[in-house]
């Protein structure tokens, strides 16, 4: 997106998809907001509290978003690796008006709930290509792009209601808030003419539910079984069924009632196709809670053996390091033997080549010779006998 969507945001005003979006995303969290253009929005986000992370694809843009965001990354995101390297987890993914602009906006949804925190929602907003105005220009067999809204010329994709709910489900999501902008028949840029059409034409096109709807805000979280997150969205379905119920109590026969008729069973198809992807939803998230047991068993086989792996390891460290003691102790009584063997020795040759040391062997072997075995004399020398034989 580039700096051709900037616009001053009100957060207190209704019928607004930007006010819309900023009041869902909250405040004093950790955003990332794809498609942030050059702020404008971002500012808001900031003033609010936020941490944000910005993502935009327009270096021009990306220059001035750079003064607002936290953090700032230029890439496109029709690119599969634009959000590889984005450091999360976030309270809140924005997509403001991004998916319709996208080649694969189920991919992008994915990628997005990967970089949720536990609780974190995605808000986004997307056109609603069945907006009476075009319904009608499709009558007259027009599908004019224009600089900017339902055909911007910018868009690669559209959206209903119905294919909404689609892609939300098909990305593990549940509503828990859904906004609608409004644009009355014949009031928005898509240019169409009243007086070209029939009274009953026009009834007929009024009647299918989201006819004014000129864009739909939503705010949704991941389905994993929470309680109170399904009770707001039984609350959204609930009223979906309320309003059916009372179309239905007001239906009579002609011309008046016809056209109720007729919403009310529009209505209800709507309302078994969101049902139906919600029940999708579901068994999607209890096949992940099955993978997910499976890697938490598998994750504790592994750190058992990790475990074991280190105690091991402790042992033979133990081991080598009492070998190594062991060998050193060894080396250095050799080396005190070897060094001490030589003086020890040249001492001894030095005693046996003394002058006394003779003296008294002599003396020792005219006393052996001389006195009688067992004389206190001979016992006296015998020390002297054991040094030295004779």
């Amino acid at each position: 997106m580039s700096t051709r969507y900037d616009a001053e945001i009100d957060p207190t005003r209704s019928n607004n998809t930007h006010a819309s979006l900023v009041r869902l995303a909250g405040e004093n969290g950790r955003v990332l907001e794809l498609g942030a253009s050059s702020g404008y929005m971002t500012a808001v986000l900031k003033r609010r509290g936020n941490a944000v992370t910005a993502v935009e694809c327009d270096e021009n843009a990306a220059a001035e978003l750079k003064q607002i965001a936290d953090v700032t990354i230029v890439g496109d995101l029709n690119d599969p690796e634009v959000l590889a390297d984005v450091k999360g987890p976030f309270d809140v993914v924005l997509a403001g008006d991004v998916l319709e602009h996208l080649n694969d906006p189920a991919r992008l949804l994915l990628e997005a709930v990967a970089k949720l925190a536990p609780g974190g929602a995605v808000v986004l907003s997307v056109p609603n290509v069945a907006h009476i105005d075009l319904r009608l220009a499709l009558l007259q067999g027009r599908f004019d792009y224009q600089p900017t809204g339902l055909l911007d010329a910018t868009h690669v994709r559209f959206f209903t209601y119905e294919s909404l709910l689609t892609l939300l489900a098909g990305a593990g999501l549940l509503v828990t808030d859904i906004e609608r902008i409004t644009v009355k028949a014949f009031e928005s840029e898509i240019t169409v003419d009243r007086d070209e059409f029939t009274q009953e034409v026009i009834d007929t096109a009024m009647a299918v539910p989201e006819a004014e709807t000129y864009q739909f805000v939503v705010r949704a979280v991941c389905d994993i079984g929470d309680a109170d997150v399904r009770r707001d969205s039984e609350r959204i379905l609930s009223t979906a069924r309320n309003r059916a119920t009372a179309a239905q109590a007001v239906r009579a026969s002609g011309p008046v009632g016809e056209p109720l008729s007729e919403q009310l069973s529009t209505a209800r198809r709507y309302l078994t196709v969101a049902e139906r992807d919600r029940d999708a939803a579901r068994e999607a998230l209890e096949r992940a809670n099955e993978d997910a047991d499976a890697i938490r068993a598998d994750a504790i086989a592994l750190r058992q053996r990790a475990t074991d792996a280190e105690h091991e390891l402790a042992v033979t460290r133990q081991e080598l390091v009492a070998a190594c003691i062991g060998e050193a102790r060894a080396r250095a009584e050799l080396q005190r033997i070897a060094e001490s063997a030589p003086s020890d020795q040249a001492l001894l040759a030095e005693i046996l080549e003394s002058r006394a040391f003779r003296a008294v062997s002599r003396y020792r072997r005219v006393v052996n010779t001389v006195l009688p075995p067992g004389s206190r004399r001979r016992a006296i020398l015998r020390p002297v006998a054991r040094v030295v034989r004779p």
